[in-house]
């Protein structure tokens, strides 16, 4: 709960702080949440048609606040944290005002003051404790990797690519079947790579989009740390959340961190490509795609998953209708979502769960184990289910062994 002594101090914070006066840029036109379908506004909101508090919404509070006609609140402060970082609003917005930037400046302030959803320091305390976000055991970290022939730094020194397979990857039961199908894919192609292993921690994702800017520096600094100490100049990632963050935010950190960051599909593209992996049976199936927000928006990676799933023989690729690529909506699962509740009223992956399934398609792909997740859960409580794979697993599937 905020006191009189955070509210007058945030209040301040946002009333000299630059990075809160590009709010002004702001015309509320409404481009920025015309990307929503109609059940919906702004993933910052669970409410139906009608609520107000959207990214333009947000924007119009911060305007009031600097300009003296209300103060921040613990009402304002509970919108903050339902930010789930997926870019959507600034995709047409002609002045790129960018609400994720200053929302996060919040969430560090409010996590400095030990001000944050329970959920949240949950999961701070797990990656202090267990160097994952899941509270599970760091020496569970290779269950995943049972019964497979895996490489990792110590046994194949020499690797040209480390894969770094992330904790939901390593730790959530139906996104290790994605981390096996990856592995047994590189086995099979002849790749030289290794994993960490053991030795492996969080990416830092969350901490970062979370607030908790020391925890994420450290972590960052930790991992860049053992990556120099194994030569490590490429990075293959499963996750698009544990791409983005070592691709553009560890140099931040570190200056002098320059390995190549790539994401998984990009990987498989390149196999495909060099008939390194190839396909002879006929899948027959119509196949549908959904674009994880931090894989597209946040990189502009729309081409490798794509050209990945269309290599497969027999495969008729449907697009989602109006809503793929730049403005494909969010699963819901960033910037801490698939922690916590965001409001009431329909979810945002509910919404993006059922443009799925109105494809018609007989198999829904997704590129990262977070969108894996968010959808599964929906399958649990749905009376039709859609079957949800991802490319590797798609790829491994239908590739000649």
């Amino acid at each position: 709960m905020l006191n009189n002594k955070d509210i007058q101090d945030i209040t301040t914070m946002i009333r000299t702080d630059m990075d809160f006066l590009r709010v002004f840029d702001c015309r509320c036109c409404g481009l920025c949440v015309s990307n929503w379908a109609d059940e919906q506004r702004c993933v910052i909101s669970t409410y139906k048609t009608g609520n107000q508090i959207n990214c333009r919404g947000v924007n119009s509070i911060m305007k009031n606040i600097i300009d003296g006609v209300i103060d921040y609140s613990e009402d304002i402060n509970n919108v903050i944290w339902r930010c789930a970082s997926c870019h959507l609003c600034i995709e047409r917005c002609e002045l790129y005002v960018d609400p994720a930037v200053y929302i996060r400046k919040l969430r560090c302030e409010m996590v400095d003051r030990g001000i944050a959803p329970d959920s949240f320091k949950d999961v701070f305390k797990s990656i202090e404790k267990e160097g994952n976000v899941w509270n599970a055991p760091r020496a569970e970290r290779m269950d995943w990797a049972k019964g497979l022939d895996v490489p990792t730094v110590e046994t194949n020194p020499d690797f040209e690519y480390l894969v770094f397979i992330g904790d939901a990857s390593a730790y959530n039961p139906r996104n290790q079947r994605t981390a096996r199908a990856f592995i047994e894919i590189l086995n099979k192609a002849g790749v030289n790579y290794a994993i960490l292993g053991s030795k492996e921690q969080t990416s830092g994702n969350e901490a970062f989009h979370m607030g908790e800017q020391l925890l994420f520096e450290d972590i960052a600094a930790e991992n860049i740390a053992l990556f120099k100490e194994y030569g490590v100049r490429k990075i293959v990632c499963l996750s698009a959340h544990g791409y983005d963050i070592i691709k553009n935010e560890y140099p931040n950190v570190d200056e002098t961190f320059d390995a190549k960051v790539m994401h998984y599909t990009t990987l498989l593209r390149r196999l495909i490509k060099k008939k390194k992996i190839t396909f002879s049976n006929e899948l027959n199936k119509t196949i549908t795609y959904h674009d994880p927000c931090y894989l597209g928006r946040h990189n502009d990676e729309y081409d490798d998953p794509r050209y990945v799933i269309k290599s497969i023989p027999g495969v008729t690729f449907e697009e989602i209708p109006h809503v793929n690529q730049k403005i494909a909506v969010c699963c819901g699962g960033g910037g801490g979502g698939i922690f916590m509740r965001r409001g009431d009223g329909i979810p945002t992956e509910a919404i993006r769960y059922n443009q799925l399934k109105d494809t018609g398609a007989d198999i829904a792909c997704v590129a990262c184990p977070m969108c894996m997740q968010m959808f599964e859960g929906e399958n649990e409580n749905a009376e039709q289910k859609i079957v949800i794979k991802d490319i590797a697993e798609l790829v491994y599937e239908n590739m000649d062994k």
